[in-house]
């Protein structure tokens, strides 16, 4: 540890993680008061609190003075445990520590107990909490709340068998999915957007199968499935319709699944289509006088537009592309998770185009937004790496090396 104290570690390490004093508190299982005491050094941890608290930061027990020893000795010679930490870490870069993702991957295996008085008031606070930290892009305290969250979703439908508490659960697998996508957990996604699917057919709801079809069809297509994704998304495309579209949360959820169903289809190769599909997402979206926010997205025109730019990426038309983007400002959204896709989404479509110069001011420029959506997701970060390798020169690749160097 050199000269630094467990405190000055762990409070180093907090805001690496970019975590306030209430999320780490909740992910190491201190109150936020208890943890700012250790941070100062007012209160000491045992063995077996430092042991435990170096796991759940992800870091090794010596940089907290503990003596070190190898926990790998202590597998079987199957190497399955190597294997499992390969397998939740080699995708998501260094977003989120192996042992926040080994938890989660437990915990769809078999829930923890619901902590806490269980009723539809405190599971939608839950929700909200967890929704705000994805629109922050804070993913290690999201992932690390997400085996509470799932639990007391599921005791909350246990007791109550509605259909309002059964699309509850399909909606917190929902954001347990976009969440692990983005993050390069495909399996384990795929596995929440099943569950996600499940418990939105018992609901017997429209709009929550679509918004289930939505997160199924974004990992359909990163298995390399697209016609199956774009088969899922027209499915539920006809299911909204048939409501009527007589609410704003109907009219919401079709434009999401036209814009997803559209990207299914660039993917698919199927480019007329995606523009008619995108194009039917526009004029979707023009009957709504105000931001309805459904799955977690406010649906705007600027929503729509910023998936214009994905469609037409897709389909491998970067000028098309960025086109689309004319007039799009990041003042357009009101979150950095969206700020920083509308810069990362442009990032890819200047990749495309062959211009590294305006690449790396995107993607710093979502690292300004939202450092995760650059360091943390696998696709972004490889343009990152392959620009710093090939152009090192290209004006912005010195600070997008750091950039990626500090994530390190």
């Amino acid at each position: 540890m050199a000269d630094d104290t467990v405190g000055d570690v762990l409070r180093a390490e907090r805001l690496r993680l970019r975590l306030t004093l209430e999320q780490a508190g909740r992910l190491i299982g201190f109150s936020s008061s208890t943890l700012s005491r250790i941070e100062h050094n007012l209160r000491r941890l045992d063995i077996e609190e430092l042991r435990a608290v170096a796991s759940r930061y992800g870091i090794a027990p010596s940089r907290l003075g503990l003596a070190t020893v190898d926990d790998q000795q202590h597998i079987d010679g199957s190497g399955g445990h190597v294997q499992r930490r390969q397998f939740l870490t080699a995708a998501a870069g260094l977003a989120v520590p192996y042992a926040v993702l080994a938890r989660l991957d437990d915990a769809l295996v078999a829930l923890p107990a619901a902590r806490g008085q269980v009723t539809e008031s405190t599971v939608t606070a839950s929700m909200a909490v967890s929704q705000a930290l994805f629109d922050r892009a804070q993913y290690t305290a999201l992932v690390a709340g997400l085996p509470g969250l799932l639990a007391a979703a599921h005791e909350l439908a246990d007791v109550h068998q509605d259909s309002r508490s059964q699309a509850t659960v399909a909606a917190c697998y929902n954001l347990a999915t976009h969440t692990l996508t983005k993050l390069g957990q495909h399996q384990v996604s795929r596995l929440t957007a099943d569950r996600a699917m499940n418990h939105a057919r018992r609901a017997d709801s429209p709009l929550a199968l679509a918004l289930s079809a939505r997160a199924i069809g974004v990992v359909l297509r990163h298995e390399g499935r697209p016609r199956i994704a774009q088969r899922v998304t027209l499915g539920a495309i006809g299911a909204v319709q048939a409501t009527g579209l007589t609410v704003p949360a109907e009219r919401a959820v079709l434009t999401q699944i036209l814009c997803t169903a559209a990207y299914s289809a660039a993917t698919n190769g199927d480019q007329d289509q995606a523009v008619d599909l995108i194009g039917a997402a526009e004029d979707a979206v023009c009957g709504l006088d105000r931001p309805v926010i459904v799955g977690g997205n406010a649906v705007t025109p600027a929503q729509v537009q910023l998936y214009k730019i994905g469609v037409h990426r897709a389909a491998g038309d970067s000028s098309q592309a960025l086109d689309a983007a004319r007039g799009l400002r990041p003042e357009h959204f009101a979150t950095a998770e969206r700020r920083s896709r509308l810069h990362t989404d442009l990032a890819r479509a200047w990749w495309m185009h062959g211009r590294p110069e305006q690449t790396a001011a995107a993607l710093l420029a979502a690292y300004h937004e939202a450092p995760t959506e650059l360091t943390g997701r696998p696709a972004i970060r490889h343009i990152g790496l392959d620009l710093v390798r090939r152009h090192p020169h290209t004006s912005g690749a010195r600070e997008l090396r750091l950039a990626l160097r500090s994530s390190v």
